[in-house]
């Protein structure tokens, strides 16, 4: 059964914006190292990992990818935060949690979801969250499919005025932004 799933695997589209990534990619030439425990993970204080694993979690972290690994900082509150996201895997399901710069209690969390091997996350920077809102809309926040329209664009630019996480590879990505009460979703690169 493990060869016939090998065969029925497709290729993934991974996108990473941030870092210029955009190739196709088997999954199985895409190793993922083994889970990292929180405390493993450089980019996590030992306060913070104390946090994370008490509430059970791991960190995926990909061997070839710089950057992928599960933990990711921008200013996700608002301009000029150092904020961290990292996503949790914890049994069959995986979460955003954020830290909020200055915390090291959990802040928010966000994008529950099934366990998928290849979940990553990413920096959405303002200018990449303003881009895709543009071009896909946002049915939700009321904003138009308008790619080519420079008024939307000024429009969003005075709107969004911090970073989002990128989340997801290959189809159905998503863009989660902080709008200082909930987290909105936006479609990412695809």
């Amino acid at each position: 059964m493990p060869r016939l799933s090998k065969y029925c695997a497709t290729l993934l589209l991974v996108c990473c914006p941030a870092v210029g990534v955009s190739q196709a990619v088997d999954p199985y030439d895409h190793p993922v190292a083994k889970p990292l425990l929180p405390a493993q993970h450089a980019a996590i204080s030992k306060t913070r990992a104390l946090v994370l694993t008490k509430m059970g979690c791991t960190i995926q972290q990909f061997s070839d990818s710089p950057g992928l690994d599960g933990v990711v900082s921008g200013a996700f509150r608002q301009p000029g935060t150092n904020d961290q996201a990292v996503l949790c895997h914890q049994r069959n399901e995986s979460v955003v949690v954020v830290f909020w710069e200055g915390q090291d209690t959990v802040s928010t969390t966000v994008g529950r979801e099934p366990f998928r091997a290849q979940r990553q996350i990413y920096l959405a920077n303002r200018a990449y969250v303003v881009e895709h809102l543009a071009y896909y809309g946002s049915e939700a926040a009321g904003i138009p499919k308008e790619p080519d329209s420079p008024s939307l664009r000024a429009r969003l630019t005075l709107l969004v005025t911090h970073d989002g996480i990128g989340d997801g590879s290959g189809c159905c990505s998503m863009t989660h932004y902080w709008t200082g009460k909930l987290w909105a979703q936006y479609p990412g690169a695809d």
